[in-house]
């Protein structure tokens, strides 16, 4: 080979190992994200859909977070280790900044946060197309996103006294307020729902609205009926109070206490509400222990104990004690025009022996069945699959339309349950209120 030959070899391998190494320095790449996340408003129990795109050396992995805190993959929540994540029956406390990180073995790069806003059935919101000012009134309005009916829209200036403003009866659910110019504009709003009652979780394990606290037991609260029942008063106190302060409830709104059974999880506010409103009539199971007797009889306020079925007001009832192996019971019943709405607390008799109970003794169909239905073991393990689904059967051939399963039901049966009622079922947790037709 002459020099001129060599020369030529040289260069073409030195070419060769730089065009060689461009490409590696091109492959070898920490990622990029090229599609950012869409910030999105999406009605609760919708779904929604979060997706990135990103480009860098392969493998590239994915992590999803939501305000800075890791995802994980739960039955709602799916994807969140690749770059779609995908949100079912979403909540109100999914609400946030959602952003994902992107992996490989060069590097890691950090998405735009996407702002995920869930919006809630009942709304005060500025109408399409209108400003919140305009020809110098002031537009607001509300709608009901589930089509109730009628609204009334009210105003207060201290959130402790409302005055109605106006009362919508189109039959989309939609109202428009309007302050004339030069009017007095009131700082808050809120809608109420005419001809309804309503059903507010203010205890559960499960934390449904921003702003509530999840705990071990449940409680919750019946309005809009002749009396204002509070049902079982939950795990812990503080958590219950907070929560009613966060939800504008107060404690001398209640009428009647009604205890499911004599447990702690149920139990563990009562003495400090009885300390603060004792002007009400507690109504124990017929069997509950002789120190919560006395702490109801101490607090002055009146006890009740009944063994069989009794009204505890107007379309209120108390199915009476129902024995169980673990504990006895006792479930509050409402009657409505859809038929039987029976709220229990864990269900320690059985759910199905309870609702066939409830059934015999009203003599009518069961629309909706909410609480704890108690399908875990002592160590909060679930029980066997064929057991819920047996269970989940005995429900469904007692006719019931409509069911909410929470608190100690556990999380295979919860899951079990929404597959099986579809539509008819409405997920619970703290700070949700379900309504229901008067």
């Amino acid at each position: 080979m002459n020099r001129r030959s060599l020369r030529t070899t040289l260069v073409t391998v030195v070419v060769a190992c730089v065009v060689l190494n461009l490409e590696r320095s091109v492959q070898a790449a920490q990622p990029v994200v090229r599609l950012q996340p869409l910030s999105q408003t999406v009605l609760v129990f919708d779904h929604a859909v979060l997706r990135v795109s990103a480009a860098g050396t392969a493998p590239l992995s994915y992590q999803w977070r939501r305000n800075g805190v890791p995802l994980v993959d739960d039955g709602r929540f799916s994807g969140t280790g690749t770059n779609l994540l995908s949100i079912t029956e979403l909540l109100p406390a999914d609400a946030g900044t959602y952003s994902v990180v992107v992996t490989n073995a060069e590097g890691s790069t950090v998405s735009s946060n996407a702002l995920m806003t869930v919006a809630e059935r009942v709304q005060l919101r500025r109408s399409a197309g209108s400003p919140w000012w305009a020809d110098g009134s002031f537009h607001l309005s509300a709608a009901t996103f589930r089509g109730w009916p009628d609204l009334i829209v009210e105003a207060s200036e201290d959130l402790l006294h409302w005055q109605p403003l106006l009362t919508n009866t189109v039959a989309d659910g939609f109202a428009e307020m309007v302050v004339p110019a030069g009017g007095r504009i009131p700082q808050f709003y809120r809608v109420q729902l005419p001809d309804a009652i309503t059903l507010t979780i203010l205890g559960d394990n499960y934390c449904y609205a921003q702003g509530t606290s999840a705990d071990w037991g449940f409680s919750c609260l019946l309005e809009g009926t002749e009396k204002t029942v509070l049902f079982d008063t939950g795990g812990t106190a503080s958590s219950l109070f907070a929560n009613m302060a966060t939800l504008r409830m107060t404690l001398t709104a209640i009428d009647e206490v009604v205890i499911s059974h004599d447990h702690w999880d149920h139990t563990a506010a009562l003495d400090p509400i009885l300390q603060t409103n004792h002007q009400v009539t507690v109504w124990l199971p017929y069997s509950a222990s002789t120190a919560t007797r006395a702490l109801v009889e101490r607090s002055g306020a009146i006890l009740r104990q009944e063994r069989e079925a009794v009204a505890v007001c107007q379309n209120v009832y108390l199915s009476g004690e129902l024995v169980g192996t673990v504990a006895n019971e006792q479930a509050l019943i409402l009657e409505t025009p859809q038929g039987l709405v029976v709220i229990v607390g864990c269900s320690h008799p059985g759910i199905v022996s309870m609702l066939e109970r409830v059934k015999q003794q009203r003599n009518r169909e069961i629309y909706w069945v909410i609480g704890g239905f108690h399908l875990i073991d002592n160590q909060a393990n679930d029980l066997p699959r064929s057991e819920i689904l047996s269970v989940i059967e005995g429900v469904k051939n007692l006719g019931v339309k409509k069911c909410s399963a929470t608190h100690c039901t556990g999380g295979l049966a919860i899951s079990l349950f929404k597959e099986a009622f579809g539509e008819d079922y409405e997920a619970v947790g703290t700070g949700r209120t379900l309504v229901i037709p008067r």
